[in-house]
């Protein structure tokens, strides 16, 4: 498995439409696992197996917004921790649409699908270390 540190975000890989398949905290890192990474870096897009370590995650401070669906042009949701989220929403899947990342802090936002039901959802990771994306083998 190839590792690559990043404190830049000039990065080849985008997040954009990628599923997080898995979140774990372990030993004060936030482990994020894909279904698959797309390097850009090449003439053609090559599809990776993949996650990212954002290195001494807030816990405290990383969160996830879920927002109801509109009625009335009104926005309803719940803010969680991210450490409640996963313990109340174990089995879910997030779509990536756009990544934002500055000041130790990463805010991703997207599509939620808990339990066939689809809503907006934003994660926010603070983190004080490196991110690192960690490529495996190649999906063909």
């Amino acid at each position: 498995m190839k590792k690559i540190f990043y404190r830049s975000f000039d990065t080849p890989f985008s997040l954009h439409d990628l599923r997080v398949s898995q979140i774990l905290y372990e030993n004060n890192d936030l482990h994020i696992q894909f279904e698959y990474m797309i390097d850009y870096s090449q003439e053609e897009e090559r599809y990776y197996e993949a996650s990212i370590c954002f290195e001494n995650a807030e816990p405290d401070f990383c969160q996830a917004y879920i927002l109801d669906n509109q009625k009335n042009q009104t926005f309803t949701g719940c803010l969680y921790s991210l450490e409640d989220f996963l313990k109340q929403f174990p089995q879910f899947d997030f779509t990536i649409i756009y990544e934002y990342y500055g000041y130790e802090k990463c805010l991703w936002q997207g599509e939620l699908s808990i339990e066939n039901k689809i809503f907006s959802c934003q994660l926010e990771i603070v983190y004080t270390g490196d991110i690192i994306y960690k490529i495996g083998k190649e999906k063909r």
